[in-house]
């Protein structure tokens, strides 16, 4: 297999600030690069949109600073860590997306939050 890359980032071009008006510790693109989650030091996670760039959802439930987010495979769930010494799992998908998805609903041992 060969693999080349560009090592020249001079011709790499900035597409978008995200301003969140605190420090951000960690972000994930969601598997189909719709969404971008970010951890963020006000204890939030937030979501973007990548194709509008706006902010489309915020997580609440740590209570210190998120360092690190990561989706899994199939984008249904998030997992967070953070300085509270946690890590939560998210349900990414609302109850309706839920209903109609095969995915089983999860251990008992999973403390869920919902997006909203």
């Amino acid at each position: 297999m060969n693999i080349s890359y560009d090592r020249d980032t001079s011709t790499w071009e900035e597409m978008e600030i995200l301003k969140h008006g605190t420090n951000v510790y960690g972000v994930a693109f969601s598997p189909d690069s719709d969404r971008l989650a970010c951890a963020c030091a006000n204890n939030m996670i937030r979501f973007w949109d990548m194709t509008t760039f706006a902010p489309v959802a915020e997580l609440a439930g740590h209570t210190d600073y998120v360092h690190q987010v990561a989706f899994s495979p199939d984008g249904t769930r998030l997992v967070s860590g953070s300085g509270d010494f946690t890590v939560r799992i998210w349900d990414t998908l609302s109850a309706q997306q839920r209903k109609n998805s095969k995915q089983p609903a999860g251990g008992s041992r999973v403390r869920r939050n919902s997006m909203k």
